[in-house]
């Protein structure tokens, strides 16, 4: 499986990294490249530090931002910017508990207000009974 495999490159890349800062290469021409990398690493993560399993938590990092970006379409987001996605109201939520009581806006877990359109059916029942 794919995500195995992407772990597994970054179970090796931890321990190789990690087995170069034990033992820095004894080549000068060696040392100042593993030295740029390192600085590359550490500016890349934004770490002073590397912790040893930095590149297993990026990836770990990225799955859980791909599973949270393949369920966004089952939510109604907050509109307040950087809101986490922990506070929005999933959509099935909103459609049992909200609608059938006539009420178009919600309260994000952060306190934010939000506001969902009416269905294209309650637009057209408001029409009717307007004409």
């Amino acid at each position: 499986d794919d995500k195995r495999a992407l772990q597994g490159l970054a179970e090796a890349a931890d321990k190789s990294f990690q087995a170069c800062l034990a033992a820095p290469p004894a080549d000068a021409g060696e040392d100042q490249e593993f030295q740029m990398e390192l600085a590359q690493v550490r500016r890349q993560f934004q770490v002073r530090d590397v912790p040893s399993d930095i590149f297993q938590r990026k990836v770990a990092d990225w799955y859980e931002m791909a599973r949270r970006r393949e369920s966004e379409h089952l939510y109604h987001a907050c509109v307040h910017p950087g809101c986490s996605m922990d506070n929005w109201i999933l959509r099935i939520d909103f459609e049992s508990k909200y609608r059938p009581q006539g009420l178009f806006t919600w309260l994000c877990r952060a306190g934010h207000r939000n506001s969902v359109l009416p269905s294209q059916s309650e637009i057209n029942q408001a029409n009717r009974n307007i004409l």
